[in-house]
C-alpha cells in the first residue's frame, strides 16, 4: 500500500468523525466559532507553553471545515491573525477522530503524519495534544502543544496538558452556563411580562367599569384575570420545580391512584379552556399505581399542552392508558407538525424549545420537568414523531402490584 493511498484513506476517516452531526450540533451551541479572544482562555495556553516549554500551545475548535483557533501562543502570523487551520487533514482533526490523546517525538518519523501539511510547511516536529470530550462523550476540540525539534514528552508532561485540557472544558461549560442564564432570563422576563400587561389591562377596564356603574362584564374579566393568575402561577411553578430537580432536595410523597381516573382529572381543565377535543381510551377499567398524584396530574397536563400548542390546525387529541405485564403506560397523541429527528434527542434537555406554528415563547423547562417527574417515579418518558405527521409522547409507571 503506497504512502499517498494511506494519507488519502485516514482522511477520508477522519472528515467522516469531523462531520458527525452530533459533534456538530454539540460545537455549535458552544457558541465559540469566530468568538473574540478572551483572557481566560489565553491564559491557559500561555500557562501551556510555559509549563511545558514549548514555543507553540493552542486550543481549537474543530467545525466541519477548518480548525477554528480560540486561544493561541506562538503560532505563526498567518494563523494568529486568522484564527483557523484550513489544512485537512491536521493533528487535531485526528484526535478528534481516534477521541485520544497523540504524542509524537518526532512526527517525520511517521508514515501517515509525515505527509501532514503542517509537518510539510510549517516545520512542526513534536506533537502533543489531548481531546476537548464533553460528559456526553462529544469531542468539540483538542488542547495541544508544539515543538520545532525532537523531543520526548514525559508522563508528568502529559498529565499537565491533560489537566489544562481539563481547565479548557471548565471555560467552556462555564461560558455555555453563562449564555443559557442569559437566555434564560430574556424569556421569563417574556412570560412574565405577558400575563401582567393582560392583568393590568383588566384592572384598568374594571376600574372605569366601576366608575361608570357598567358591571354587566365584570364575572368575565375577573375570569380573565383569574386565568392570568394561575398563568403566572405556573411559571413561578415551573421555576421552583427546576431548581429542586437541580440541587435534588425534594422528596415525592406517593399515595395509590387509579390512573385512568388521574389522568381524566388532568384532561377536565382542558374541557373548558381550550377549542381541541380530547378523547380517552383505556384498556383496563383500573390501573393501580403508586405515584405522587399532583405531580403526575402536572406531567399529563403539560404533555397535553404541549399536544394542543404543536398541533393548533388538527383539533385532536387522542389520549390512551393501557398495561403491559409490569407496567401501566400513558400516551399522549397529537396530529400536528412533528419532530425532525435531529431535534428528537434534544426536546428533553432544560431550556430547550422547538419552533412550532404558534410561535409561543415558553421556558424549555415543561419536558425536562416532566422527565425528572417519571424517572422518580422509576419510570421512563419517550417520543416517536416524524415530520408532518404527528407525535405521540409516552410515559410508562410501575404497576402497584409489581412494587416492593
Amino acid at each position: 500500500m503506497s504512502d499517498d493511498f494511506t494519507i488519502d484513506e485516514h482522511s477520508e476517516k477522519i472528515r467522516a468523525t469531523v462531520n458527525d452531526a452530533r459533534r456538530l450540533d454539540a460545537v455549535q451551541k458552544t457558541q465559540l466559532i469566530n468568538s473574540e479572544e478572551e483572557e481566560s482562555f489565553d491564559r491557559l495556553t500561555r500557562l501551556a507553553s510555559k509549563l511545558l516549554k514549548t514555543p507553540v500551545s493552542f486550543v481549537t475548535i474543530l467545525e466541519k471545515d477548518r480548525d477554528f483557533v480560540k486561544s493561541h501562543f506562538g503560532l505563526p502570523s498567518s494563523i494568529a491573525e486568522s484564527r483557523e487551520i484550513t489544512a485537512h487533514p491536521s493533528f487535531c482533526q485526528h484526535i478528534i477522530d481516534s477521541g485520544e490523546a497523540l504524542v509524537l517525538a518526532d512526527a517525520r518519523d511517521s508514515e501517515i503524519f509525515r505527509h501532514f501539511p503542517s509537518v510539510l510547511h510549517l516545520g512542526v516536529v513534536a506533537y502533543a495534544g489531548v481531546p476537548l470530550t464533553t460528559k456526553q462523550g462529544l469531542t468539540l476540540g483538542t488542547c495541544c502543544v508544539v515543538d520545532f525539534k525532537k523531543r520526548e514528552w514525559t508522563d508528568d508532561e502529559m498529565e499537565i496538558l491533560v489537566e489544562l485540557s481539563r481547565s479548557v472544558l471548565t471555560e467552556i461549560e462555564l461560558r455555555q452556563s453563562a449564555v443559557a442564564l442569559e437566555e434564560f432570563v430574556l424569556i421569563a422576563a417574556h412570560e412574565i411580562r405577558t400575563p401582567l400587561s393582560c392583568l393590568k389591562s383588566y384592572t384598568q377596564l374594571l376600574q372605569i367599569q366601576l366608575e361608570t356603574n357598567t358591571v354587566k362584564d365584570l364575572k368575565t374579566d375577573v375570569v380573565k384575570i383569574d386565568e392570568q393568575i394561575d398563568q403566572l402561577g405556573s411559571l413561578v411553578t415551573r421555576l421552583f420545580d427546576t431548581s429542586r430537580i437541580h440541587k435534588k432536595e425534594e422528596h415525592l410523597r406517593k399515595e395509590e391512584v387509579d390512573l385512568n381516573q388521574l389522568v381524566a382529572e388532568a384532561m377536565r381543565y382542558f374541557d373548558t379552556h381550550s377549542s381541541h377535543k380530547l378523547s380517552l381510551t383505556t384498556t383496563h377499567p383500573t390501573l393501580s399505581v403508586r405515584v405522587n398524584k399532583d405531580k403526575m396530574i402536572q406531567v399529563v397536563s403539560n404533555l397535553i399542552s404541549n399536544a394542543i400548542k404543536y398541533a393548533p390546525h388538527s383539533r385532536s387529541i387522542d389520549i390512551h392508558v393501557s398495561q403491559t405485564h409490569s407496567e401501566a403506560i400513558v400516551s399522549v397523541k397529537d396530529y400536528g407538525q412533528g419532530i425532525s429527528k435531529a431535534d428528537r434527542h434534544k426536546i428533553f434537555n432544560r431550556f430547550y424549545r422547538g419552533a412550532h406554528p404558534t410561535k409561543t415563547f415558553g421556558l424549555g423547562l415543561g419536558l425536562f420537568i416532566c422527565t425528572d417527574i417519571i424517572e422518580s417515579h422509576h419510570g421512563q418518558l419517550t417520543v416517536e414523531s416524524e415530520e408532518g405527521q404527528g407525535s405521540v409522547f409516552s410515559f410508562s409507571l410501575p404497576l402497584h402490584t409489581n412494587l416492593s
